[in-house]
């Protein structure tokens, strides 16, 4: 599998049909890992953020919205193909990714971002975050076949 991929271009990644929570999570999403696509319009926008709301991130942020905020991660990556070695492989292994949902759609690059920002804000390991969605043990099966470290990080 990793010789096919490999020689790809780009590889779309079909998260099958969206449901209720799919605009939420690709928006959040989209949000964290915009910062190391377009740093400067981020920075406004977090800068303008912070000061309306100086007590830190989930100042304001109701445990309506952060129960909510779970739903909709957890509808993402509780999804099949996060649990399929060969898939992860498809991502280990090829140059550039898109993750599609229905009529959503988050680049790779985004996606790897955001989870590492994740990660990085919970002082966690993804591996704690995800667990029950089998990305843990599906990206570490893939990494062993190819060869790779266990990272979210992608060797281009």
């Amino acid at each position: 599998m990793r010789e096919v991929y490999a020689g790809v271009e780009e590889v779309m990644i079909w998260l099958r049909l969206p449901d209720d929570h799919t605009e939420f999570a690709m928006s959040h999403l989209r949000d964290k890992g915009s910062l190391d696509r377009d740093g400067r319009q981020y920075f406004k926008t977090f800068w303008f953020w912070l000061q309306t709301h100086p007590g830190g991130p989930d100042e304001g942020a109701d445990e309506s919205w952060r129960r909510a905020r779970q739903q909709a991660m957890d509808s993402i990556f509780s999804r099949p193909w996060w649990r399929c070695v060969w898939t992860v492989q498809e991502y280990f292994a090829s140059r550039r990714t898109v993750f599609m949902c229905g009529k959503f759609s988050l680049e790779g690059d985004v996606v790897e971002a955001a989870l590492n920002k994740l990660a990085d804000r919970s002082k966690v390991h993804v591996r704690s975050i995800f667990e029950d969605s089998g990305l843990h043990k599906a990206m570490h099966k893939a990494s062993q076949q190819l060869g790779l470290d266990y990272t979210l990080h992608r060797s281009q």
